[in-house]
Order: structure tokens, then C-alpha cells, then sequence
């Protein structure tokens, strides 16, 4: 995927485009500079794998993301990117729009101490469409969902102190059946395997058949090609039941049972939880 370019005179001199443009700007988006007064410029493009590309929301003001076909899939973060941490006093929002006729399936993880701080994802391509999540503040996973049309916007607002920002896994296409299998020689139980396709972008509500003295503590989705498909409630205190987004091919679904006996917590080391 193309990344940006460099632009260098005859002295050495760096020369700014007109508009920064790269992946994220749209399939017909072409980069401009004006000529300087020199022999020559030397123009260097940088490209990035296609297999792990990432957006992120701006500090500040509005920034859209034209997402070509076939990109699938990708992350979005902070400003910090995939190592750095988000910027102070940031309100910031991102655009994302898809190919017609496809739609997007999200979730990740936010990580920030303050009470400041809100990630806010809608429905839309602005903030007036119905809310997908909505935070304050904490250590806190954020459960898979889809959207219902090809855009949705993400407005990210910080405090005055620096945290460690958000991280999505996004992927994007089109409304399709696909298969569900279901491991079922697991210790302590197994789950009711009837639903064994659902559509992409579906919610598949998990139900246990335990074992006498087990209860679920967990599972794991991978699509076909081992990749994990992220769930909600994945442990045995969680306060949603156990589901996952049917992502856009088949999966399969592995119970983990615990015997009663042997429960525990972990308590964080950082922020708030909640369990029942």
C-alpha cells in the first residue's frame, strides 16, 4: 500500500507537497508539489505491507479514510500509533468510509486512567448517527460489533495528561453466510452446536452445556486461516454472555470449562473492574 513520498532538490533540500496523501486517502487521491527553482528533485515513494496497515485519529479536526477494496484487515489507534501513547488535550475525529454495499466489524481495547478521556464510535460519518460505544475512562475491552452501512466515524478527546490511548481491529466487506463449527471434546462440557451458519456481521450468542461442578471460563474463535476472532464475554464473571461477531468467513468456536472448585479473580493493577 502506498505510504507517502519523499521530495529532495539538487542541494539536498527537502520540498513539501501541496497534500500529503498515501493509503488512506483514496484509490484516485494523487500527490502534487510545486517544481523548485533547481536542476533536478529526486522522488522516493515508501510503501507499507498490505498485510498490516493502520489509520489513526488526528489530534485535532476531521481526517476521512477511504478504505480500498480487498484491505482486510486493518487497525485504527491514537495519534500515538501502534507504540505511542496519545497526545494531550487531543479531540480528534476519524472517518471511515467503505466500498458500497460493505460494512465494518470492530472491537479492541482501551487503556486510560483519567476521567477526562472518551472514545466515542458511531454509526455514521458523523456524530449525530446512533452510538456503537461510548466510554469514560478505565482498563476496558471493547466488544466486538458491526455497523450498519459502509461509514462510521470515531472522535477520540483527551486530558491534560498523556495515557495510553486505544487499540481496534477492523475488518470490512460484504453480508454473507458462512460456517460455524463447533469443537466439542473439551474437558467439562460443551456448547449447543444448532447454529451452525450465520451471516457476517450476525452476533452468535454461545450456550453452554457444562458438565456437572464446571461452569464456561472462556473460548476461542479462529477463522479459517487461524486468525483469532475477538469475543465478549470470555470469562466466567464477565457481565455479557458469551457471543461473538461472525466475521466475513467460517470459524471454528473452542469451549473452555472450569471445574466450580477452582475459580478465581485477578484483580487489575491499574483503574476499576467490574464483575458478577
Amino acid at each position: 500500500l502506498f505510504e507517502g513520498l519523499s521530495i529532495v532538490d539538487a542541494k539536498g533540500n527537502r520540498v513539501e507537497p501541496t497534500q500529503n496523501v498515501n493509503w488512506t486517502s483514496g484509490a484516485t487521491s494523487t500527490v502534487t508539489f510545486t517544481m523548485p527553482e533547481t536542476d533536478y528533485v529526486t522522488v522516493t515513494s515508501r510503501f507499507v505491507p498490505a498485510t498490516a496497515p493502520y489509520a489513526t485519529v488526528p489530534v485535532v479536526g476531521v481526517k476521512t479514510v477511504n478504505i480500498p477494496e480487498g484491505l482486510n484487515p486493518f487497525r485504527i489507534y491514537d495519534d500515538g500509533g501502534e507504540t505511542g501513547k496519545a497526545s494531550k488535550g487531543a479531540n480528534g475525529t476519524l472517518l471511515l468510509k467503505a466500498p458500497e454495499d460493505n460494512f465494518f466489524i470492530m472491537g479492541g481495547s482501551v487503556k486510560s486512567a483519567m476521567y477526562y478521556d472518551f472514545l466515542t464510535i458511531y454509526d455514521g460519518n458523523n456524530n449525530t448517527a446512533s452510538k456503537l460505544w461510548d466510554n469514560a475512562y478505565g482498563i476496558l475491552t471493547v466488544p466486538p460489533f458491526a455497523t450498519s452501512g459502509n461509514e462510521a466515524s470515531l472522535t477520540y478527546i483527551t486530558s491534560e495528561y498523556e495515557e495510553d490511548g486505544f487499540k481496534l481491529n477492523v475488518s470490512v466487506g460484504t453480508r454473507s453466510s458462512h460456517r460455524i463449527t463447533y469443537v466439542g471434546n473439551v474437558v467439562g462440557g460443551s456448547l449447543d452446536d444448532s447454529k451452525k451458519t450465520a451471516n457476517s456481521g450476525e452476533t452468535i450468542t454461545l450456550i453452554p452445556r457444562p458438565a456437572e461442578g464446571y461452569i464456561l471460563d472462556g473460548f476461542e474463535v479462529v477463522d479459517k486461516n487461524g486468525n483469532p476472532v475477538e469475543g465478549d464475554g470470555t470469562h466466567w464473571y464477565s457481565l455479557n454472555p458469551a457471543s461473538f461477531v461472525m466475521p466475513f468467513e467460517d470459524v471454528t468456536v473452542t469451549p473452555k470449562f472450569t471445574a466450580i472448585k477452582d475459580l478465581y479473580i485477578n484483580i487489575p493493577g491499574a483503574s476499576t473492574g467490574v464483575y458478577a
